[in-house]
Parts: C-alpha cells; structure tokens; sequence
C-alpha cells in the first residue's frame, strides 16, 4: 500500500497529467536539501482525502513552510523533510504572485474522485500579506499550465 506521501503526489500528478501538461512535469523526485532560513510559517497546506485504505478512510495534509520544512501527517507515522532551497523560492514568489480570482473563477465540472475511490485535495495557500486562499479540486479546475501548480508538484516528495 503506497504512502499517504506517495498517494497525495499521485493523486496531484495524475489529476494535472489528466489535463494534458505531463511535459512540464518532467522533474525527478530527489528534490531536498537543506532547509532555509525564515519564518515557520505555512506557505501551502493540501489535506488529501477520500478514497480507502486498509485502515479505514485515506487522508494526509501536507504543509510546506516558509522556512523549507515540508511535513506529512496522515495514518501512518509523520514525516518532516526539506525542500531544496530553490525550488522553495520557487513556490513562494507563485503563492505570493498567484492570481486566485482568476485561479478560482473556473469551476470543477466533472465527477468528484471521492466518488469512485479517489482523494479530493483541498489547497490552502498563504500569500504574503494576504488572507489566506482555499479551494477544493472538487470545486475548482486545476490547471496544470499554472506556474503556482507547476512550482508545487515540484516541491511534492515522491
């Protein structure tokens, strides 16, 4: 059974794959270094549920921090890593400079995965010096062509 880790970046990748962008979605797995300096506070949490697991119901919330520290918490054992310094200040200026409205403004139109065993994703952003923004892939289409999903699933853990 893949881990709750390993089941949030399938379930990303294959709903941006899904879309049609799997060339910008090229990058290897092996993404952690060091964590960098800065405050501890979330840059993007997603809570991945639905779908079923040996134990019950299958779910995990991701956050990645500012500082770089990246943690997993699900049914199994919490995971803390570090995001690669670079692809930190990646996502950061897309969650900074991301346009949510326009983000926002195309509804999800399909069958939520929730119904057929798949996971639905909430995201929570939080731009700096903003409110802090959360959708639902059940609610809102993701488009993988946007650099605010480009950067994330480059930081993802595989």
């Amino acid at each position: 059974m893949p881990s709750s880790r390993a089941r949030l970046r399938a379930t990303l990748l294959s709903r941006l794959l899904a879309v049609g962008v799997a060339a910008a979605l090229g990058a290897g797995c092996s993404l952690f270094g060091p964590a960098v300096g800065g405050g501890d506070s979330p840059l993007v949490s997603i809570d991945a549920h639905g779908g079923h697991c040996l134990e019950g119901a299958c779910g995990a919330v991701t956050t990645i921090f500012r500082n770089g520290r990246l943690t997993v918490q699900g049914s199994g054992d919490p995971v803390t890593d570090a995001v690669d310094p670079s692809l930190l200040a990646t996502l950061g200026a897309a969650v900074d400079s991301a346009d949510y409205a326009r983000i926002m403004a195309v509804p999800f139109t399909g069958e939520c995965p929730t119904a057929f065993d798949g996971q639905e994703l909430t995201y929570t952003f939080h731009p700096a010096g903003r409110a802090p923004v959360t959708f639902s892939s059940c609610e809102v289409a993701i488009d993988p062509a946007e650099p605010l999903f480009r950067a994330l699933v480059l930081v993802l853990p595989g």
